[in-house]
């Protein structure tokens, strides 16, 4: 471990010291560390932080919440076995984010790997590979099916905050309920509803460092049966260099980025008993970019989704609802240097939730999927290629005593190139209202078929490729003392992957190189001073084995220790003043192993001002101690950077 880099964390919520070491030292000239007076003014911050401090946007108690994700259905958080973390609006809007991503980075188990600002964005739940993560908006995923892996790299950095509700991340294997490349986790961004007879809404404006300006203009309302939201945003920035001018083969210059957005929902509710619906999102962004095969490029993305539905409720006396939804997902990637791809994924869904007592609800659906891609080169050589799956799966949630919870479930799927595959999961929970104790785990199998690029590339693919599959555990705890504010838990999780699909330099070709396996704890302890003062500080410890059969690589980008410390004070009626410390151990940047990325903390602030009911001014500063570091090996980040702006609610 690296003395100069360790930390030592203060918590006196337990009046405990916590020493924290993040890696080994880095091997990279590249990378410069935190001098010694960083380093002490990080600790009192980190101190000040968890005495002074809080989160006012705390998460609600275990018995308040509720979630969609983790069981399709809206579920009290006390009876869900399944590692879980919402983000809510209060906390969106204290943060003064703007982006998706930023808000990720404080959520226990994740990592998060940008190649530059704005560019191609992999998220690590617990260490798995990032196109193990499903990311939907409204359960519609944004996948790119004409990408490497069917993911949403491209699309996810452009992703803003600017009409959603909540964020729902449900850690561990979900294929169950999600398919394919659901064996990491999900993450369902969930966008704001109409609500009142009247129209209501924001217009916000917001500048910053390097040019950036952003304007946006939500608004929400209902007449009737009729329900609708609506946001607009467009962002521009005359950005850092996406690459480091230190290394070689990159083309180090200002990259330009735009962003134009948009979501929709709709709905009209005919009659008690039937109700239409439509919700929709579009991204069309510009991003100038660098490799080292095409410097100077620019990418032009385009995502859409949308998804029409219909519900029937009160069948089968009250006992019965029914969704019938389509999603429709189209990416559009162009590029100056010719390198091209189209993809569209075709969803058709059938949802039934039985209510058939108070302690017994059960989900059977059907998911049926078309995913087309399309790929061109400056060559001109190209390819179209075509996959369907058919799947069908159920799902049982039992409640006993109003303490015992138990939800388990399977999917059968027919894949068009690799035939039929089950997979299951199993979810039990206690909950002890008299002690506010929690006690819970899962067990889950998942499922992977290689992407057409992995199969049928021209220069990469392998047609010999068959799926990966996984099986992944976790078990865990949450306490609660309510009349103290003090509350605290601890999950323990293991993931292992057979048949991993990896790009070998060596071949040149996709390959797969056996299992793989991750373990590791995802830790918090959080205190309510009162109700306008609360903190927050986070830890996880993540082992990766990148091949089992060939030794303990681990895996690339990855560090084993990371560590968040949020903090809010609603100081007055009108002023909020909300603070982050994010924590990065060292990892490596490629799979042998041989070349490190230095760890980092990075320090933002942000406050807040009601004028009055109508007007908010907005400020926020991130990396404010200018920390020099990269997430991905030759590509650039953000130093110290100041934001603000605002906000006319209406």
């Amino acid at each position: 471990m690296n003395k100069n880099l360790k930390y030592r964390l203060f918590c006196l919520i337990n009046k405990t010291t916590i020493d924290w070491v993040p890696g080994t030292k880095d091997s990279s000239p590249k990378i410069r560390h935190m001098n010694k007076n960083i380093l002490r003014k990080l600790n009192k911050i980190a101190l000040c932080a968890l005495v002074s401090s809080s989160l006012f946007a705390e998460e609600a108690s275990v018995e308040e919440q509720f979630l969609v994700t983790a069981t399709k259905s809206e579920t009290e958080a006390r009876e869900i076995g399944k590692s879980f973390t919402v983000i809510t609006r209060q906390e969106i809007e204290d943060s003064n984010h703007n982006n998706l991503l930023d808000m990720l980075r404080r959520v226990p188990g994740l990592n998060i790997a940008s190649n530059g600002p704005h560019g191609s964005t992999r998220i690590f739940i617990r260490g798995n590979e990032s196109y193990y993560t499903k990311v939907l908006i409204n359960g519609v995923a944004v996948d790119d099916a004409s990408s490497t892996q069917v993911h949403y790299a491209n699309v996810i950095n452009s992703i803003g905050l600017d009409n959603v509700e909540r964020i729902e991340i449900i850690r561990g294997a979900q294929s169950t309920l999600y398919g394919s490349d659901a064996i990491g986790g999900v993450i369902n961004i969930i966008t704001r509803k109409g609500d009142g007879e009247t129209i209501s809404g924001s217009i916000r404006q917001e500048f910053g460092e390097d040019e950036f300006s952003k304007s946006t203009i939500n608004l929400r309302g209902s007449e009737g049966a009729f329900n609708y939201s609506l946001s607009l945003s467009h962002e521009f920035q005359d950005a850092i260099s996406t690459t480091n001018s230190d290394s070689s083969n990159y083309e180090s210059d200002g990259d330009d980025y735009r962003n134009t957005s948009g979501n929709l929902t709709l709905s009209y509710l005919i009659n008690e008993s039937l109700e239409v619906g439509l919700t929709g999102s579009y991204l069309d962004s510009n991003v100038e970019f660098d490799s080292p095969w095409t410097p100077g490029s620019e990418n032009y993305i385009q995502n859409s989704t949308v998804r029409p539905h219909i519900k029937l409720y009160d069948l089968m006396d009250d006992k019965l609802e029914v969704e019938i939804a389509y999603n429709h997902t189209d990416n559009r990637r162009t590029t100056t240097s010719g390198y091209n791809s189209y993809s569209e994924v075709h969803k058709y869904e059938l949802l039934n939730t039985f209510d058939l007592a108070d302690w017994n609800t059960l989900i059977i659906g059907g998911d049926f999927i078309e995913q087309q891609a399309d790929f061109d080169s400056p060559t001109g050589s190209g390819a179209a290629y075509k996959v369907r799956y058919n799947e069908y799966y159920a799902q049982e949630q039992l409640r006993f005593e109003d303490k015992y919870f138990l939800t388990f479930g399977g999917r059968y799927s027919d894949h068009s190139d690799f035939g039929e595959e089950w997979t299951y999961q199993i979810a039990p929970a206690i909950y002890f209202e008299e002690t506010g104790t929690k006690l819970h785990a899962s067990y889950g199998t998942g499922y992977r078929a290689p992407s057409p690029y992995e199969l049928f590339d021209v220069w990469s693919g392998d047609d010999s490729l068959t799926p990966e599959t996984s099986e992944s555990f976790d078990i865990g705890f949450d306490q609660t003392f309510e009349e103290s504010g003090l509350s605290f838990g601890a999950t323990y999780f293991y993931v292992e992957t057979e048949d991993k699909i990896i790009y070998s330099f060596s071949s040149s070709k996709y390959d797969q190189i056996g299992n793989a396996r991750s373990y590791g704890v995802e830790s918090y302890v959080q205190y309510d001073f009162s109700k306008d003062l609360f903190a927050k500080l986070t830890y996880t410890r993540t082992h990766t084995e990148d091949n089992r059969e060939t030794g303990d690589q681990r895996s690339p980008r990855v560090p084993k220790d990371s560590a968040t410390i949020l903090a809010n004070w609603q100081a007055t009626n009108k002023l909020n003043f909300d603070a982050e410390v994010n924590i990065g151990g060292n990892r490596y940047s490629d799979r042998n192993n041989t070349d490190t990325l230095g760890s980092y903390t990075t320090v933002g602030l942000a406050a807040t001002y009601d004028i009055d009911e109508s007007f908010t001014v907005f400020a926020r500063v991130n990396n404010l101690f200018d920390e020099d570091y990269e997430e991905v090996k030759g590509y650039n980040t953000y130093g110290r950077s100041f934001f603000g702006g605002l906000e006319y609610k209406f």
